[in-house]
């Protein structure tokens, strides 16, 4: 971003900024690999949460009926 902020500043018509962002490509094909399984990862996380409360839900209720204590 600074590269850009520093371009910008010093900009004139016969320049380009495509290096900037050729520069960070990399970067943006990991985000873009991140945005496209925007759906799975949700998915992923929603059953993660729903397992976790149907364990906790169980090990509240042990714990409420003594099984667990010594």
């Amino acid at each position: 971003m600074d590269d850009l902020k520093k371009r910008l500043r010093n900009w004139s018509a016969s320049q380009c900024i495509g290096e900037v962002f050729i520069k960070f490509s990399t970067k943006l094909v990991a985000y873009m690999n991140y945005i496209s399984r925007w759906g799975q990862i949700t998915n992923h996380q929603h059953s993660i949460a729903c397992y976790l409360t149907s364990a906790y839900r169980l090990l509240y209720s042990l714990l409420m009926r003594g099984a667990l204590v010594d």
